[in-house]
């Protein structure tokens, strides 16, 4: 069961309406960064999507058993097995695998602070939950609200390390330093260490695995060994390089398995699609974010208002909800009224209208306002 410690202070109107106005600063910072982020999110999707179509248009399927001089320069694609003599070892383990890579990742078992905050007109409820398992990093304890009997060690034992192979051949060719950095371990490597527990593909540094005490450490191995690949790339002598598109991107793709060049553009671009969704959103919450940090000041003195406080901060969120949306919305119409001016010109009215939605309500909180003041 998680440890729980709970506290809970009075705040006075002055000190929050300090502390609220130092989040005024954050709220600029993110309403500075996030349209720019949102622009240049726009702007390099569509510059990746051209250079994806373009590559799709230009690459050539080549044999990986020898090397087509005329190809030189040219974006190929290739399928073959990669292969390495090479040996990887951990030291610390006394592990040993003939792979293109090994990554050794690192857990401890530790406490971990938990906290939840809720306030309520002048009163502040601060809940810290205190738990146990295993974290991939060092988590500090000393910096807990309640560190009595919930102390983690000062250091990992061990850090997390990765193994490469120098060279690594597909047929004829030889893979570019680039190419192996950008292959994933991505399989579960159990090694047989008689003197070590292991269960669940982890190496355990205890007796006990069930029962883990804090401090406890366990070790996994991800590998990636000899086998089928894919690529993508500009033929440079018997390696490869990126190739420089002429629509400003360069391409170089490589994976694990046999794929054909349809199939690994067509992933690139659904790749480039969710990337742009994702950072869509991270800059409208940051906007959103932002407008709720600048208007932190009227919540705070709106919250001491009986029956009006809430209704308040309610009103207000939905109003920096649809301020947020109309920004985002009209940056990236910006973005795109030049690569596709109809989609520009939709969302720009899309925002529009949002940003009138918001100005209405704000309006109409006025006037009641005013009427309930009369």
């Amino acid at each position: 069961m998680p440890d729980i410690v709970s506290k809970t202070e009075h705040v006075g109107i002055f000190s929050a309406l300090i502390s609220s106005i130092k989040n005024v600063a954050v709220g600029g910072l993110f309403l500075v960064i996030a349209p720019c982020m949102l622009f240049f999110n726009e702007c390099n999707s569509v510059e990746t999507a051209k250079s994806l179509a373009e590559g799709a248009g230009l690459v050539v399927s080549v044999s990986a058993d020898s090397v087509d001089a005329g190809n030189e320069g040219s974006l190929v694609h290739t399928s073959g097995t990669a292969q390495t003599t090479e040996t990887l070892s951990d030291p610390d383990f006394g592990i040993s695998l003939t792979a293109i890579k090994l990554n050794r990742n690192v857990q401890m078992y530790q406490w971990k602070e938990n906290k939840k905050t809720k306030t309520e007109g002048s009163k502040k409820t601060t809940t810290y939950t205190y738990v146990e398992g295993w974290q991939d990093s060092l988590i500090t304890s000393t910096s807990f609200e309640e560190p009595a009997g919930h102390q983690n060690p000062s250091s990992m034992p061990y850090e997390d390390r990765s193994y490469v192979a120098q060279t690594v051949t597909v047929g004829a060719f030889t893979l570019s330093a680039e190419q192996i950095g950008d292959l994933s371990a991505s399989e579960i490597y159990t090694p047989d260490a008689s003197s070590y527990t292991i269960q669940d593909g982890y190496l355990y540094l205890s007796s006990a695995p069930s029962t883990p005490q804090i401090g406890d450490v366990r070790v996994q191995y991800m590998a990636m060994q000899p086998g089928p690949i894919s690529l993508v790339a500009k033929q440079a002598g018997t390696s490869f390089s990126s190739y420089q598109t002429d629509a400003g991107k360069s391409i170089s793709m490589i994976q694990a398995g046999t794929a054909t060049a349809e199939d690994m553009f067509a992933a690139a671009q659904s790749a480039n699609v969710v990337m742009t969704w994702v950072l869509r959103l991270v800059g409208f919450f940051m906007i959103f974010g932002g407008l709720n940090l600048l208007i932190g000041p009227l919540r705070v003195v709106s919250d001491r208002i009986p029956l009006i406080g809430g209704l308040f901060g309610a009103g207000m969120s939905l109003v920096t909800f649809l301020m947020a949306a109309a920004a985002s919305l009209i940056i990236i119409s910006i973005a795109w009224l030049t690569a596709r001016p109809l989609l520009g010109i939709v969302l720009l009215l899309l925002g529009g209208g949002a940003l009138v939605g918001a100005v209405g309500l704000i309006v109409m909180a006025v006037r009641k306002m005013k009427a309930a003041a009369a």
